[in-house]
């Protein structure tokens, strides 16, 4: 079989530059396509991240907020904490002291008063005494306890031998053990 090329050169190179250019269509159809795909995913992974980042600081600002209310809940609890620290340093367990003084008292005493002060350190203990023994047995035994410095019967309360009213005052040096 035998060609024959009788095509004038004119429709030749037409045809050869339509071919080029259906070539050129079809390339730049497909960089046009490809551009436009990534150019859709860009867009679509942009509006999903700015709407994650959105979140992120919506989240964020509600955590600071959050965060500042316990902020302020921790400081009024440490506030707390302190106060009651303060309390408890300040405490004196006068409970045991009384019991171990009371524990003292014998029978033939009366006690119509106790007066313990704190800051000062001053105990007056007063009351009536059936018999002058009993009272110095009294003071004997609240010396021995250990509590007192200054430890002072005035000597009026002794030269009654029945029925004494008493007043026996001191210095704390310690509240109980």
């Amino acid at each position: 079989m035998l060609k024959l090329n009788i095509i004038p050169i004119q429709l030749k190179k037409e045809i050869k530059n339509a071919k080029v250019f259906e070539l050129l269509r079809r390339m730049v159809f497909f960089v046009i396509s490809f551009v436009l795909i990534y150019a859709a995913i860009f867009i679509s992974s942009n509006q999903i991240l700015h709407r994650y980042a959105k979140d992120t600081f919506s989240n964020q600002e509600s955590i600071g907020k959050n965060s500042t209310e316990y902020i302020e809940k921790v400081k009024n609890i440490n506030e707390q904490i302190d106060n009651v620290a303060k309390v408890q340093k300040e405490f004196v367990p006068f409970s045991d002291f009384v019991l171990e003084i009371t524990e003292k008292i014998n029978p033939g005493i009366k006690i119509n008063q106790l007066t313990i002060d704190k800051e000062t350190n001053n105990f007056i203990l007063s009351g009536t005494a059936d018999s002058r023994d009993s009272l110095l047995k009294l003071k004997s035994d609240l010396e021995a306890l250990g509590y007192f410095y200054e430890l002072n019967l005035p000597i009026n309360n002794l030269l009654k031998k029945d029925d004494i009213n008493f007043s026996i005052s001191a210095k704390i040096s310690k509240y109980g053990k």
